[in-house]
């Protein structure tokens, strides 16, 4: 039986509230609501880059209209805010195109839809280590902080002599990476560049193609911490995929595929040149596309901390998985050649150790040489015994 809404609703008296309306308020105008983007409704909608200020005020920039249409959304930020504080959205199915280094996002946010659905594309000719993507902290140390998120940075190629997409230029603290991409840059993909950026912290990164080094930590300051990574070198890099370490910095877990060119001098990932660096790496998968001969995958200097499981897969070359080449390492899991090739054995001590500070190894003393050509003024501390 239908509902009976006599008591309820009179159409009577609902036509009378009706004959007292102008024609704009029954039919309200774009003047009464925002307009609405036809984008929106073919599915290409939203098309602006959106700058929304901490103090509520949210611009819209046309990423087409200017060349520099992120730097102008962050500026747009300052000149809104005191502090410099708000969120950038980007627009999906959209190369953004940028053509010069972005700075004063120390306490911006700026999202994407995801990696592959919103690029910031670094249109420069790539010609100086001045053509970088970020620049994170002019000066200082900044107490808030901003972060990149669901996005990728796609620099002018690895060939080229371009800088690197994330460089600090100052003591920043508390930047968020959150599923972003990271390729095609001539210098490297993260750098310190001198400076002691402290509080970082990533849940996965996705890097491709650097041409020089890989990640660049010889001065990071401490709490730096990395979550997976998965990273695809080229034959054009010159140097390790991760240096130094300084601080305390943690990798979760390392994806690592492509190839590594000229770093193979010396080691894929060298720790050996922190001050003070205290590393710990969860795993390693290590599964290059190509032949990679290396001394060591991993070198660990004075205080490197722990280091995890690594498997070493086909196409790999390397002396030694781990060389030992400092005080105080521990190495926690016992390396696997799953395919790979071992030229001497699976850990290497590179240098002779400080009495009462030597390493430890959690694994047969078998799988250990001494490389110094001379006596251990400490040994190696193995499962089973010590080595001399």
């Amino acid at each position: 039986m239908p509902f009976d809404w006599s008591g309820v609703f009179d159409i009577d008296d609902w036509d009378q509230v009706v004959s007292v309306l102008t024609d704009d308020e029954k039919i309200p105008s774009t003047s009464t609501f925002e307009a609405i983007d036809t984008g929106a409704l073919s599915g290409t909608y939203p098309k602006m880059i959106r700058a929304i200020a901490g103090s509520g005020v949210v611009t819209n920039i046309d990423p087409v209209a200017t060349a520099t249409p992120v730097q102008d959304a962050i500026d747009t930020i300052h000149a809104e805010t005191a502090d410099g504080g708000g969120t950038i959205i980007l627009p999906p199915k959209r190369v953004i195109d940028e053509s010069t280094a972005l700075t004063g996002a120390e306490q911006i946010d700026i999202r994407g839809y995801g990696p592959t659905v919103s690029e910031i594309k670094f249109t420069s000719d790539g010609s100086t280590t001045d053509d970088n993507g970020f620049e994170y902290g002019t000066t200082g140390f900044h107490s808030d902080s901003g972060g990149l998120f669901n996005l990728s940075l796609q620099g002018p190629g690895v060939q080229t002599t371009s800088g690197s997409a994330i460089k600090f230029t100052g003591n920043h603290r508390g930047l968020t990476l959150d599923r972003v991409r990271i390729a095609g840059w001539g210098t490297s993909w993260i750098d310190t560049n001198g400076n002691k950026p402290y509080e970082i912290t990533s849940t996965y990164l996705k890097l491709l193609n650097a041409g020089s080094t890989g990640i660049n930590l010889d001065t990071c300051g401490p709490g730096v911490t990395f979550g997976v990574v998965e990273m695809t070198g080229s034959q054009y890099m010159s140097g390790p995929a991760i240096t130094g370490g300084q601080g305390n910095t943690d990798f979760q877990f390392l994806n690592m595929g492509g190839e590594y060119g000229t770093s193979s001098n010396s080691a894929i990932i060298d720790l050996k040149n922190g001050v003070w660096n205290t590393v710990r790496i969860g795993g390693i998968n290590y599964e290059p596309n190509a032949g990679t001969n290396a001394s060591s995958l991993v070198r660990v200097g004075p205080n490197a901390g722990e280091i995890g499981p690594i498997t070493l897969r086909a196409n790999a070359s390397v002396d030694h998985i781990i060389g030992i080449d400092g005080d105080s390492a521990v190495i926690k899991g016992r390396p696997i050649p799953a395919g790979g090739t071992v030229n001497v054995s699976p850990v290497g001590v590179l240098s002779d150790l400080t009495q009462g500070r030597g390493a430890r190894f959690e694994g047969p003393s078998s799988e250990v040489t001494n490389q110094t050509g001379s006596s251990l003024s400490n040994p190696v501390y193995c499962w089973d015994s010590n080595v001399t």
